[in-house]
């Protein structure tokens, strides 16, 4: 990461040059229809060209690399996984899971960082950039519809909403939810929670997670709740016909590496990736004569006949970038000892009392 953060001090030298305040490094990477520059983040960008990798491997069954002539041209894909196989066949964290580890796909264990053999997870690993770039993205699983048997197959951490997860103990989060849950063959194979009688593997946990649960103090996801309503009575979304089937492929049309069944779409790109992955700045208010609940039609902004100079004069003042008496008496206060302005005597110079009342 010290290289990373020699490339971004690099780059926002060049962009500060002469500058005070100083624009904020993440401002810049922000894209310039939403106010910032559009400069590339060194460490998104890293992530973002791992989807020439990511693309096929995430969008390919496994069959197509572990069989004895690969279907695929590539050298490198076949290799990834064989070692991620040889890894996960090896490993124990998978043996309470439903289905043994080598028989899913290899998705599963690209998806869910708590599947994940710890191998694999080392930081001069071959799959750690790969890892890194999926565990950038994030998870909007909100209209996710899948089987009850795929559910069985997800660690804990990974069913349960972000905001709770504090709530999960460590020894918990990498528990499959099958050790608290099943599927009911009177009710069309949906989940339901285990009896006391079924109770297999970590008996103690299993009631711990079924009591949190029960109290509300853990909150199942979306897609893990609509496991437990019959085919039948399913109201507001395409139910999934065969619950005793498990497929990753609802999660990898989520995050558009596959596309649904009859609606093609654009694959992911890097753009799309990027904007996906950056965080999501709160910009100021503008300042005054603006009213504060005016928003900036950033467009407009970039496409107005003006020179570079004074583009840049207004864009600094827009983000409140431009030097004045009391920002330079609260960096500096040996050489400014008080913000009054020089001009007027006001106790105060402010950004909008040296652009608006002075000049």
């Amino acid at each position: 990461m010290s290289f990373f953060k020699s490339m971004q001090s690099v780059i926002s030298k060049f962009i500060n040059f002469r500058i005070f305040p100083k624009i904020s490094f993440a401002t810049a990477c922000s894209s310039r229809s939403c106010g910032g520059l559009g400069v590339l983040d060194p460490v998104l960008q890293q992530s973002a060209l791992q989807l020439r990798w990511l693309q096929p491997l995430m969008s390919s069954p496994t069959d197509i690399f572990v069989s004895v002539t690969p279907h695929v041209k590539s050298f490198v894909l076949p290799r990834l996984i064989a070692f991620l196989y040889s890894q996960v066949s090896t490993s124990v964290s998978g043996n309470h899971f439903p289905t043994a580890p080598q028989d899913l796909d290899h998705q599963f264990y690209f998806l869910f960082p708590t599947r994940r053999p710890p191998a694999t997870k080392n930081i001069n690993g071959s799959l750690y950039l790969l890892f890194q770039a999926i565990d950038r993205l994030p998870k909007s699983y909100t209209d996710v519809v899948i089987s009850a048997a795929t559910c069985l197959e997800l660690p804990m951490a990974s069913i349960i909403i972000d905001s709770q997860l504090s709530a999960l103990r460590r020894s918990m989060a990498s528990l499959p939810s099958s050790v608290s849950y099943t599927l009911d063959s009177a009710n069309e194979n949906c989940l339901r929670p285990k009896r006391s009688t079924e109770f297999t593997i970590y008996p103690s946990l299993s009631r711990q997670i079924l009591r949190l649960v029960t109290n509300d103090e853990l909150a199942l996801l979306p897609f893990f709740v609509r496991s437990f309503i019959p085919p039948s009575r399913a109201s507001g979304y395409i139910p999934v016909l065969d619950h005793s089937v498990v497929d990753i492929t609802p999660f990898l049309i989520a995050l558009q590496f596959v596309s649904p069944p009859g609606s093609p779409h654009d694959p992911l790109t890097t753009k799309i990736y990027r904007q996906w992955c950056s965080p999501l700045l709160i910009y100021p208010s503008l300042p005054p004569p603006f009213a504060p609940t005016l928003s900036t039609d950033w467009s407009k902004f970039w496409n107005l006949p003006l020179s570079h100079s004074c583009r840049n004069v207004w864009y600094r003042y827009i983000h409140k970038k431009i030097p004045h008496r009391s920002t330079l008496h609260r960096f500096m206060p040996a050489y400014f000892p008080t913000p009054v302005c020089q001009l007027c005597s006001h106790p105060t110079e402010t950004l909008d009392h040296s652009y608006l009342n002075v000049l």
